[in-house]
């Protein structure tokens, strides 16, 4: 019968830490930044998208 103590022990190993360097920094944060900025310019996308459609809906109420 095993323990939850036992079960904590047979953890996985953790690949050893190693520093980067500033370039690997560099490059890392750029990447990261191109993602976010991708994700952002998508959800404008979508924004503009739907302030059209709005628009449009305001358009047709004032033609009445």
């Amino acid at each position: 019968m095993t323990t939850k103590d036992d079960t904590r022990s047979e953890k996985p190993k953790r690949k050893p830490w190693r520093k980067k360097s500033p370039e690997e920094l560099v490059l890392q944060q750029e990447e990261r930044l191109r993602r976010e900025i991708t994700k952002l310019e998508a959800e404008i996308s979508e924004k503009r998208e739907l302030l059209t459609k709005f628009e449009q809906a305001r358009a047709i109420f004032q033609s009445d």
